[in-house]
C-alpha cells in the first residue's frame, strides 16, 4: 500500500495506460490503484509495473518505542493514579475504623521505624480524616511531592 505503479495493456480503461497511480489496497486477484483524476480502480497485478517503493510503514502507537516528553508525562500520570489509589484506600480505612494495609503504612509515617508510635500516628490521621481536615487528594499530592512529613506536621497543629 502506497507504492507507485504504472498500468500497461489496459483495454477497458486505456486512458490509464502509462499513468502513475498509488496502490490503495490489494487482494489476491486485484490491486486497487488510486489515480489523481479518479477514484480507486481494481486492476490485475500482471498489468502493473512497480515504479516506486511504498513509504516505510509506521508502527502503531501501541508498538512504538516511547521516549521523551510523552513518556515522562505518562509516567507522571501513572504515579498520580497510583498515589491516589493508595491514599483513597488509606482514608477509607480510617473512616471505617479498620487497620490500613501494612505495605502502605510506611508512606504515611507508620511502619517499621515508627512502630512504637504507630497508634498515635494513626489516631492523628483518623481524627483529621473524620473531621474533614484532610482528603485523599491532599494526601496523594503530598505523597507525590515527597512532603508527607510536612503535611502530617501541619495536620497535627
Amino acid at each position: 500500500v502506497g507504492a507507485g505503479v504504472v498500468a500497461e495493456g489496459l483495454t477497458s480503461a486505456q486512458e490509464l495506460n502509462g499513468k502513475e497511480g498509488k496502490v490503495a489496497q490489494y487482494s489476491r486477484e486485484r490491486v486497487g490503484v488510486r489515480y489523481p483524476d479518479r477514484g480507486v480502480i481494481a486492476l490485475r497485478p500482471e498489468r502493473l509495473t512497480l515504479v516506486s517503493e511504498p513509504p516505510p510503514a509506521e508502527e502503531p502507537d501501541s508498538k512504538r518505542q516511547d521516549t521523551g516528553e510523552a513518556k515522562q508525562q505518562r509516567q507522571k500520570e501513572l504515579e498520580k493514579q497510583e498515589a491516589m489509589a493508595i491514599c483513597t484506600r488509606f482514608v477509607e480505612c480510617l473512616h471505617q475504623d479498620t487497620f490500613p494495609e501494612m505495605g502502605d503504612l510506611h508512606l504515611f509515617g507508620v511502619g517499621c521505624d515508627y512502630m512504637s508510635r504507630a497508634q498515635e500516628v494513626l489516631a492523628v490521621w483518623q481524627g483529621a480524616a473524620k473531621h474533614g481536615d484532610l482528603t485523599a487528594e491532599q494526601l496523594a499530592e503530598a505523597l507525590q511531592d515527597g512532603s508527607m512529613k510536612e503535611f502530617f506536621e501541619k495536620t497535627c497543629r
